[in-house]
């Protein structure tokens, strides 16, 4: 990652703010094309399976996995239909799977104590 975008080694506050998914520095949604060469280098020199639209469905997963707004989510990745991020972009993940365990048993233990 550090020979894609440059990130300092250092703690001195937070990271700057990166805009990877589908948006250019104007905000504005954006093509594949511009991330071509990044994906020549992570396939080819980094030797990792990997193509842009991944990032759409990565980015979707991480927003929801940690409590993002779905309809937020939607808008973000440009969907009219919510079924499209929801069914095609947004992928359970073992951590979602625990922390619908956890929610669980909190409900259960509040309704039994």
């Amino acid at each position: 990652m550090s020979r894609i975008v440059s990130v300092p080694k250092d703690d001195a506050g937070p990271s700057p703010r990166i805009h990877m998914v589908c948006i250019n520095s104007l905000g504005h949604h954006t093509t594949a094309v511009p991330f071509k060469y990044c994906t020549h280098v992570i396939k080819d020199e980094l030797g990792i399976d990997f193509d842009y639209h991944t990032l759409r469905h990565t980015h979707a997963t991480i927003l929801i996995e940690s409590g993002a707004d779905v309809k937020n989510v939607q808008a973000r990745l440009g969907h009219s239909n919510i079924q499209t991020t929801l069914q095609t972009y947004v992928h359970d993940t073992d951590h979602m799977a625990a922390r619908s365990v956890e929610l669980f048993e909190k409900a259960t233990e509040r309704k039994t104590s």
